[in-house]
């Protein structure tokens, strides 16, 4: 929290910082040490430099049941100084709709559909797991954007580990979004003119899982576990699921290797982007060696072209 310069003034207004809330260790571990560092100035002088808004995205088919809406009542009851939402992506999709979804998804959607079936539309172009994967991720992505600009949030603090932004920095290479490389882990004001930190960035996931456990009162109690699906061959496997698989190997015996990704990652220069295209859907620039969707030019980069790879059928 350095990167903020923190400072208990009276005559300076007060900071809201948003955390989404994924229920996984890492966004958890984020909150309880912010909770306890806004009570420790508070303690001391009577007042917080900073507040919480804490925001979670209910995608579909991550948690089983109610798991999602229980872990989130017990995050509000166990933090009531942080200001807590929930929101089901399936509810911002019309307004994500109109805003920021690429033009060729968007004029093959039949607009009297409840946003369920809309979703199911929109998943349906996917042209793989992997695929339908990436455009949950990306629309998760955007609902929070969007929600920290409508609530005026000063900046995004996102609870990935090392672990995590390593898996990312794989994946996303492995998916052909290796030019989007800069900004996997990149902090500051970005695209979408949000401020964005990482300030778990400097430790691993098996940390983060020891923390939670032996932390009192324990954090695993706030943890949801998602619904496993075990894949019936590899090709149903997702690139995502892979990496994960492959880190959390590694950095039991070799961790060292999980922050050299992150480091030599987070040493690439941003390039300049002023006046650049911006992709429709993972909201990366578009550099002029990149062929675009075919349907409009400069909608979507080559990866989303890809995992978008046809028209949404409307029914």
């Amino acid at each position: 929290m350095e990167a903020f310069k923190i400072k208990v003034s009276y005559d300076s207004p007060q900071q809201t910082y948003m955390i989404p809330v994924s229920l996984g260790v890492s966004s958890t571990s984020l909150l309880h040490v912010l909770d306890q560092h806004i009570e420790a100035q508070v303690q001391k002088s009577g007042r917080a430099a900073y507040g919480l808004h804490v925001l979670h995205v209910d995608v579909p088919g991550v948690y089983d049941g109610d798991e999602s809406l229980t872990k989130s009542e017990m995050i509000k009851e166990r933090y009531p100084r942080t200001t807590f939402s929930t929101v089901r992506l399936l509810d911002v999709l019309d307004e994500l709709e109109d805003q920021t979804l690429p033009d060729n998804i968007i004029s093959s959607l039949d607009p009297s559909l409840p946003a369920e079936e809309k979703l199911q539309q929109i998943l349906a172009s996917a042209t793989s797991p992997t695929a339908r994967t990436d455009i949950l991720s990306a629309l998760r992505s955007k609902a929070i954007v969007a929600f920290a600009r409508k609530h005026g949030c000063d900046a995004i603090l996102y609870g990935d580990s090392t672990t995590r932004l390593a898996e990312k920095t794989l994946s996303e290479t492995a998916k052909g979004r290796g030019f989007a490389l800069p900004w996997i882990a990149a902090e500051g004001e970005l695209l979408h003119g949000v401020r964005v930190q990482y300030p778990m960035r400097d430790l691993l996931k098996k940390e983060l899982v020891m923390f939670a456990e032996h932390t009192e009162p324990s954090l695993s109690p706030l943890i949801a576990k998602e619904i496993t699906k075990p894949a019936v061959s590899a090709k149903n496997t997702t690139i995502d699921e892979l990496t994960s698989q492959y880190f959390e190997s590694v950095e039991r015996d070799y961790p060292s290797i999980v922050a050299n990704v992150v480091r030599t990652t987070a040493k690439l220069d941003l390039p300049t982007i002023a006046g650049a295209r911006v992709c429709q859907l993972c909201d990366v620039p578009i550099t002029e060696s990149q062929p675009d969707s075919g349907n409009q030019p400069g909608t979507l980069c080559s990866s989303c072209a890809r995992a978008v790879g046809k028209r949404v059928q409307t029914t």
